[in-house]
Order: structure tokens, then sequence, then C-alpha cells
């Protein structure tokens, strides 16, 4: 049964890098089993290189269970991305957010100048941030390592639709070193770039 099956260990192809929303579920997510997705959740589904539990996660899901994708997943709705598109002050939550707040300064003017509606500028701040959550992933030297060593592994950005349950695809997926900027191209052994 499934709780034998569990209880002999796991073996996911998945790491889902996602927001603390307690409506967005895994399972709801990526219709999948328990067992099939490792994950690690938090406020607006950063990826902030200081955070040693989200490093922790990733370093173990690459490395120790050889995922061979991580989706970093946001959704619409996502009240980590309207509080950073408010400019309120929430306290100690400010320090969290700024990640957040400045992927809306990098992203409002072209958004904001294509689009009138305030329900399409937050919708498209909130693909703007699950695409550079994507590059953060990439530039990570956990990833850029496991591609040094040939481990098979790709990125990818999902929106999730609270209102229709359907996954976007933001078509922002990598999967090489060739994918990323020579800037944060990271060299690895002897001295070949990874």
């Amino acid at each position: 049964g499934v709780f034998a099956r569990l209880a002999r260990g796991q073996r996911p192809r998945y790491l889902l890098v996602g927001c603390s929303d307690s409506r967005v579920s895994v399972s709801n997510v990526m219709g999948m089993e328990p067992g099939e997705v490792f994950s690690t959740r938090n406020l607006g589904n950063l990826v902030v290189n200081s955070d040693m539990n989200r490093m922790a996660v990733m370093q173990y899901a690459v490395e120790y269970l050889r995922v061979e994708h991580v989706i970093v997943c946001g959704h619409y709705g996502c009240s980590g991305v309207k509080a950073a598109m408010e400019n309120q002050s929430l306290g100690f939550l400010d320090s969290w957010l700024s990640s957040l707040r400045a992927v809306r300064r990098r992203h409002e003017k072209p958004i904001f100048s294509k689009h009138a509606s305030p329900k399409t500028r937050f919708e498209k701040i909130c693909e703007a941030n699950v695409a550079d959550q994507v590059l953060n992933v990439v530039h990570n030297p956990i990833v850029q390592a496991a591609w040094a060593r040939g481990q098979p592994l790709a990125v990818h950005g999902w929106v999730y639709n609270l209102a229709n349950g359907r996954i976007v695809n933001l078509d922002v997926s990598m999967n090489a070193p060739r994918d990323v900027g020579p800037v944060h191209r990271l060299a690895f052994g002897g001295g070949e770039e990874g």
C-alpha cells in the first residue's frame, strides 16, 4: 500500500519552490501523490541565498535526492506581492518584502506602461517575481555544481491560478550553464565553466 511505499523512502523527481499561502498545496498544484514532490515554501516564493532553510532544502533535493526538476511556482493573488506593491509598512515583514519590492521596482515601468488594469498589473508582477526567482535558482552554486557534474536538472517557472486551478507555464525554463548569463556563471573544478 501507499504507507509501505512511503516508509521505504522517497525518490521525488521534483522540487517545488512555492509560496506559503494556505490556498496553494503541492498536491493541488501538481496533482501528485505523497513522496513524489519535495517542497519548500515561504512568503512570496522567494529564493534568497541568505535563507538557510531554503538553501538546505535545495541542496538536499539536488545533491542527495537527485531531483530532475526544480519548479518555482508562484500564484495569482499572492499576498506577499500585493504587500510589496502597496508599500505599507508591515513591521518585521518589511525586511522580507524588500526582495519582492525590488522585483516590483525592476519590472513595474514596462508592465505599468503596457497594462492599465490594476488586476493585470498585479498578475504581471506575480509572473515577474517567478521569473526572477528562477534566475535566483540558476545563479545558485548548488544548481550550477549539479550541471558541472553532468546531473540532469531543469528549472521551470509556473504561476498557479487560484480562480481556475490551472498552471500557467511562463516558458522561462533553464537546464544548462549556457542558460546562465556570463556574470553569474560559476567555474567548478579545473577552471571549466559550470
